[in-house]
Order: structure tokens, then C-alpha cells, then sequence
């Protein structure tokens, strides 16, 4: 069998399997025999705002790949022209392809500041804590300093912030608590499960009200069940385990990443780390010699326009036991080594 470190699923972790077999042992199958609005339910709603301290009007979705979807599809008909900054995951690239938005990438701040004071740009795209900005905008005074910078320039920031509840240290900056042009976007895959197709998008009423009217159009309704499972689930100690038991898988994988001499990013919240290659290793033959261990890696090329990979690999440290993350690492660098 397979060591899975490319996927971002959650096979490890007892605490969240108990949790949901509990609630659905006495669950009310009546809850989920009529359509519910697309926008229900309500209990839920009042949730997401509360543990994930949200003050504007929000639109429960499919997942936020369909909230994401929803709203790209509303800016498809202004013709209004998109910045990502990369690494980003690899089906945002499909959907502003499939809906013919104009978009243009960037990676440093530096250069994004260049091509503000230069270049009109409609909205920022940004998944807070996957790609480099808000590693190198540091703090309140910083993030406060570049949100000047897109009011002056009339820019509206896309925050896709799907690890926004799993920080391990102090909660992460984000921009919608600082800059007031700035819809936010998350959902519970990476929470909870994967398949509890739930996100969600905070904005305007203006704008919820047009997506709501998108998404009775594509599929009339959000599952039901999935929104009771999570509004009868998720709490402030739910998060607080959660957050314990990731942070502590993460400090035993870095006990072994320090031990074993690995070089890598530090990681203050989500649930994967970057470890970095050398320039004289080829990453396509780690990748494939791994496999041959049975060890599975995702290609980081998805996450770049030019599809090339770059010197790293991106690890998923909670999707294991302990036993397995530490016979992998060996494994892994005894690979490095040769």
C-alpha cells in the first residue's frame, strides 16, 4: 500500500471520525427530506460568522471551488481583468480559462508594487497560506501599508483562505480584517473531510445576492446534510482540538526533519510543509525513485503557469500516523543522500 504525503485528505485522525459517527448515530433523517434554499441553513450561517469572525453577508456554496466559480462567473461579464500570484492550485487556472477572464500572474510583492503604480488591475487573487504574500507581509503595520496601496488603487483582493482555523501559534493576518475591499472565501474540507462539500463567500449583499441567484441556477441547492453535520459538529473545541492534535503531529514531524538534517519552510498553521531539493537533484527522478519505495509525491508544476517543477516537495504531515511519517522520512532521506 501506498504512503500518501501528495494528497490533502485527513486519513489519521480518530478525533474527527468519532465526532461525525456520533452526531449521524442519532441523526434526524426528516432534516434533509425537503429542498433547502441555497442560502440555508440559517443556524449555519450564524456559525461560519462566529468562529470564523465574519462581519458581511455570506452565501453558503458546494465547496468553495463552487463559490470560487460563482464569483468568477459574475466578474466574467465585466470584462475586469484578474492578478494571481503563484504558486496557486492548479483548477483556479481552469475555471478563469473556462470562463475567458483575462488574468496575469505575478510572485514577489515587489513586483506587484511596480505593476500597481503602473498598470490598472481590477482584483488580487490571493490564497492567503499556500503562495508568498502573506509570508512576506509580516505584520499588522505591513499588511495595513499594502492595503493602502489597492484602496488608492481601487483594487479588490479575492482571499481564498481555506486553513484560515488551523494556525497553531497566534490567529494569521488576513486581509478581510484589515482592508474592507476584500472577499473572503474558505470552507471545512481541510477541517473536517473532504467530502463535506461545504464553503462559503463573505462580500457585499449586492454581490451575495447575484450568486445566490447563479447558484439556484446551476444546482438550486447546497447539500443539506453536509450543513448539519457541520453546524452540529463544528464549535469552539472542536477547532481547539483540532488545532492540537495537528500542531502536535506537526512538532514530532520536525523533531525528525531537524534530526534527519532536512531543509524547510517553517510551518505556523494548515497541514502541509515545503521541503526543499537541491538544485543538482532532480525532482522527477526523487519523485519516481520514492515511488518506488511505495512513497507517494505530488509534482509542485500544477501550481505554476510555465507546468515546471521547482526544487521542493510539498508534505502532507497529518495524512499518516507518526510511524509511517518517520519510516518515510528515513526513507525519503536516504533518497536525498545518494
Amino acid at each position: 500500500m501506498f504512503i500518501d504525503f501528495a494528497s490533502w485528505g485527513i486519513k489519521d485522525i480518530s478525533y474527527i471520525t468519532e465526532s461525525i459517527n456520533k452526531y449521524l448515530k442519532d441523526f434526524d433523517s426528516s432534516k434533509i427530506l425537503s429542498y433547502p434554499n441555497s442560502w440555508w441553513l440559517e443556524e449555519l450561517k450564524s456559525n461560519i460568522k462566529t468562529f470564523f469572525d465574519i462581519k458581511t453577508p455570506i452565501l453558503i456554496a458546494s465547496s468553495s471551488t463552487e463559490a470560487l466559480f460563482l464569483l468568477f462567473s459574475d466578474i466574467s461579464k465585466n470584462s475586469k481583468k484578474i492578478w494571481i500570484q503563484y504558486p496557486f492550485f492548479f483548477w483556479i487556472q481552469r475555471q478563469l480559462n473556462e470562463l475567458n477572464i483575462n488574468y496575469i500572474y505575478w510572485d514577489t510583492i515587489e513586483k506587484l508594487e511596480e505593476i500597481i503604480n503602473n498598470e490598472k488591475i481590477d482584483y488580487l487573487y490571493l490564497n492567503s497560506n499556500f503562495n508568498s504574500l502573506c509570508d512576506e507581509l509580516k505584520t499588522i503595520e505591513e499588511f495595513e501599508q499594502f492595503s493602502k496601496l489597492c484602496k488608492k488603487n481601487n483594487i479588490t483582493i479575492i482571499e481564498d483562505n481555506p486553513y484560515d482555523a488551523l494556525y497553531f501559534y497566534e490567529k494569521p493576518l488576513r486581509f478581510i480584517d484589515i482592508y474592507e475591499n476584500t472577499i473572503y472565501i474558505s470552507s471545512f474540507s481541510k477541517i473536517i473531510w473532504p467530502w463535506l462539500r461545504i464553503g462559503f463567500i463573505a462580500w457585499n449583499k449586492e454581490l451575495i445576492n447575484k450568486l445566490k441567484s447563479l447558484k439556484i441556477t446551476i444546482n438550486l441547492s447546497t447539500q443539506s446534510l453536509d450543513q448539519h453535520i457541520i453546524y452540529n459538529i463544528i464549535s469552539e473545541e472542536f477547532l481547539a482540538n483540532i488545532r492540537s492534535i495537528y500542531r502536535n503531529k506537526w512538532f514530532i514531524f520536525k523533531k525528525y526533519l531537524d534530526k534527519l538534517g532536512f531543509k524547510y519552510s517553517e510551518v505556523k498553521w494548515w497541514i502541509f510543509v515545503k521541503i526543499l531539493v537541491d538544485n543538482n537533484k532532480d525532482i522527477l527522478i526523487l519523485i519516481s525513485k520514492a515511488k518506488e519505495k511505495w512513497i507517494l509525491f505530488e509534482e509542485n508544476k500544477f501550481y505554476y503557469p510555465d507546468n515546471l517543477n521547482r526544487q521542493f516537495l510539498r508534505l502532507n504531515f497529518i495524512n499518516n500516523s507518526d510511524k509511517i511519517n518517520i519510516e518515510s522520512l528515513n526513507i525519503l532521506h536516504d533518497l536525498l543522500i545518494k
